[in-house]
């Protein structure tokens, strides 16, 4: 009698089928033919069920780097022989059918297991004194069992093999089933569609998590460590092109609130991809336990990374996602890349508490920002000016690039004179009985459609509450005060102002406040809705913002100390600014606004006209005046330098000969 050492039974040529005593006279025995690489060849029977795999444990120990802990479980069930599979995917083959985990399969004489090097072939044989049955095909070869399919297996009766006792082994087998057996069967019957329907849910939920992940890193983690305004910079240039190419010869796409989804977009694909490369996964999928179902660590890296360039063309349709065969979705099989959901319970544990709260933190972080985000801001509304002598002189001046109109007094004791330098604009206010002057004087530009653009940025839902065509230099100004004043003691303000997103409106103080450099209390000076300015200062800092139809011009404030200058520029003739679309040109005494617009569209010869203007006002002859009116007259010369012709050169010195 042949060795036996659990299923194992050394075969030989003389092997007496009379001597296997726990064998019935009914039965058919299945016989695995193992050979490895680097092992003796082994035939084992399978008794019952029969484990194999890497673990030595097992009843069948198999060495192979692809071979699992437990990899195989082979059961036999009135002389049908059917395999668990236990390992991973896409590794083993049963012929030529790749095996999925945790399925099951039918497996007949002739059939051949390979993964790697390791190959069963499977083997049948009858015990003796039994005539051999009909070689028959069976209709689930190499199929899922599911339990209807098992019970239609069991409950054949046609065909020469099968038997009266057999039938009744199979009723009676029927009939003693446990309701935790039956339980079990129905919920195997239903794994197939659940799991797909937990993996839709997942999947959506994933999506969601990256949605406020990406938020999270371009409302707080971008501008905590100083990359905002690179990543601005970056990114702008495809809205300018959107909207100089697009939108003019497709004004409708404005409506359909596209320009906004691209803001978000495009730094949401920067940002998975990225994901996608370090962890293999999204965020959202990686925490909810959407894991890969091979193990290779460069080989799901690249899939990710495939995946990840799918979404940025197939992203709007869900359809893609939704898993269809097998549980894959279309971009899963496109890039070869599946996931499953893992049951472990750390998984569980982040799918119910970790996840949720994560989105939350996300939403709230522009609130933990650091200065200048958390600046206070104190409103102030300058009271108008009350003269008591008759010595003022009335200024009205009209500037339609610049946007705005001036209506204001001014008291004799000041004047009021443009400040130039090449390429910048300013104003200046003189003191006739101090001789000192306030300063205003450009420190940098912004562009309107790229103000718009980051009070859009990392914001999806943005266009819903600005609209890009409503939203002018007016509408601008209105925000951006709103934005400076947003604080967690505003928090409700916020929400009504800039929606859900209000991160957006904390985002763009960043660039109202950074020219302050301590952390300080600030005084805000929105003046009327109807104005153009607004101004900022601290205990020793001025800045001072123009919104201008094209641009939002930036001004530092230079104040002499021990004046009132400030009170006077800001009551006479900042607050006397109004917002206006009217079209004129003042050139036989231009004043303040006309001389900025002559600047700025190129006008020299208004330029002159001015100059020429205060250079003949006798009521103003005192040294001090004359001295800065001088300083003036070359700035602006040096700032014309190389960009208007020479008989107007001649003309600005013929002006300074006359005030020496």
């Amino acid at each position: 009698m042949p060795a036996k050492i659990g299923n194992e039974i050394a075969l030989s040529p003389f092997f007496d089928h009379n001597n296997c005593m726990n064998q019935t006279p009914h039965e058919l025995m299945y016989i695995l033919d193992v050979k490895a690489n680097d092992q003796s060849p082994r035939k084992i029977v399978v008794h019952d069920h029969l484990l194999a795999g890497l673990d030595p444990r097992n009843d069948l120990v198999l060495v192979d780097p692809k071979i699992g802990p437990k990899h195989f479980l082979f059961k036999t069930n009135d002389a049908l022989l059917t395999l668990q599979f236990l390992g991973a995917d896409h590794t083993t083959f049963l012929n030529t059918l790749p095996l999925e985990s945790g399925k099951m399969y039918v497996v007949e004489q002739g059939d051949t297991l390979k993964c790697g090097k390791v190959e069963i072939h499977i083997h049948q044989d009858l015990l003796p004194n039994r005539p051999p049955a009909e070689k028959r095909e069976s209709p689930l070869k190499h199929e899922l069992l599911t339990p209807l399919t098992l019970k239609a297996v069991g409950d054949e009766t046609t065909g020469p093999a099968v038997t009266e006792e057999r039938k009744k082994n199979v009723n009676k087998r029927e009939a003693t089933k446990s309701a935790p057996e039956k339980n079990a069967a129905k919920i195997s019957a239903a794994s197939g569609l659940s799991s797909a329907f937990t993996k839709v849910l997942l999947m959506m939920y994933g999506f969601f998590f990256d949605v406020a992940f990406t938020y999270f890193v371009l409302s707080f983690l971008l501008p905590f460590t100083g990359y905002l305004s690179l990543a601005q910079s970056l990114l702008y240039p495809l809205t300018d092109f959107f909207n100089q190419t697009i939108i003019p010869n497709h004004p409708q796409y404005a409506s359909y609130k596209v320009l906004s989804a691209l803001e978000f977009l495009v730094p949401f694909h920067l940002v998975m991809i990225s994901c996608s490369l370090f962890l293999g996964n999204t965020p959202g999928a990686f925490l909810l336990g959407l894991k890969p179902v091979k193990r290779s660590f460069l080989g799901n890296r690249f899939k990710a990374y495939i995946y990840s360039l799918l979404n940025i063309a197939l992203l709007p349709l869900i359809l893609f996602d939704i898993p269809l065969f097998r549980g894959k979705t279309i971009k899963e099989a496109l890039s070869f890349f599946q996931r499953v959901p893992a049951s472990s319970l750390f998984f569980r544990v982040t799918r119910t508490t970790v996840v949720h709260s994560f989105i939350v933190f996300f939403l709230l972080s522009p609130l933990f920002l650091k200065f200048p985000y958390s600046a206070v801001i104190v409103e102030e509304r300058p009271l108008p000016p009350k003269y008591k002598e008759t010595h003022i002189r009335y200024v009205n001046s009209l500037s339609s690039t610049l946007g705005s109109e001036l209506r204001g007094e001014l008291n004799t004791q000041y004047s009021l004179v443009p400040f130039f330098k090449p390429g910048k604009i300013g104003m200046a206010l003189f003191d006739h009985v101090t001789g000192k002057a306030l300063i205003a004087e450009e420190t940098g530009r912004l562009k309107t459609q790229e103000a718009l653009y980051k009070l859009r940025f990392g914001n999806p839902l943005s266009s819903l509450y600005l609209p890009n065509e409503l939203l002018s230099n007016e509408g601008l100004k209105t925000l951006a005060f709103k934005g400076l004043m947003i604080s967690p003691l505003h928090f409700k303000q916020a929400l009504s102002d800039f929606g859900v997103f209000f991160g957006n409106g904390l985002l763009f103080k960043q660039d109202f406040v950074s020219l302050f450099d301590r952390p300080d209390s600030l005084l805000a000076v929105p003046f009327s809705e109807k104005n153009p300015f607004l101004l900022l200062s601290s205990s020793s800092e001025y800045a001072l913002f123009w919104f201008t139809p094209k641009e939002i011009i930036r001004m530092k404030i230079t104040v002499p100390k021990q004046t009132n200058l400030l009170d006077h520029f800001t009551r006479d003739i900042l607050a006397g600014t109004r917002f206006t679309q009217a079209f004129a040109d003042k050139l036989k005494s231009p004043e303040i606004l006309e001389t900025l617009d002559a600047f700025e569209r190129g006008k020299h010869q208004t330029l002159l006209t001015y100059y020429i203007y205060e250079a003949k006002n006798h009521s103003k002859k005192d040294p001090a005046w004359r001295s800065f009116l001088k300083k003036n007259i070359l700035q602006t010369k040096l700032a014309l330098n190389g960009t208007t012709n020479k008989n107007i050169e001649k003309s600005f010195d013929d002006i300074l000969k006359s005030i020496e």
